[in-house]
């Protein structure tokens, strides 16, 4: 299946969708690694409702791939022309 897009022909669009969903959460990840928290985090007072440590990290996983997904969407077939 192939889409035209207004600009170009995009032969496979699932193939778009998962590199853009892959780039994100990639990207995502590299930022995580990058900046962990410090002993002032551990120090602040928390919530009772903050989720545990473990819970962390595949659910920011799964948002930044269901956010590449939908950009890459967005990007092989528009936004809404009106609401």
């Amino acid at each position: 299946m192939s889409v035209y897009n207004g600009q170009r022909q995009v032969a496979n669009p699932g193939v778009v969708c998962a590199i853009a969903a892959v780039g994100v959460a990639g990207i995502g990840a590299m930022i995580g690694l990058n900046f962990t928290p410090d002993a002032w985090f551990e120090a602040l007072r928390k919530p009772f409702f903050q989720p545990p440590d473990w819970l962390f990290s595949p659910v920011w996983t799964v948002l930044y791939l269901m956010i590449g997904w939908v950009g890459g969407r967005k990007y092989l077939y528009g936004g809404a022309q009106k609401l």
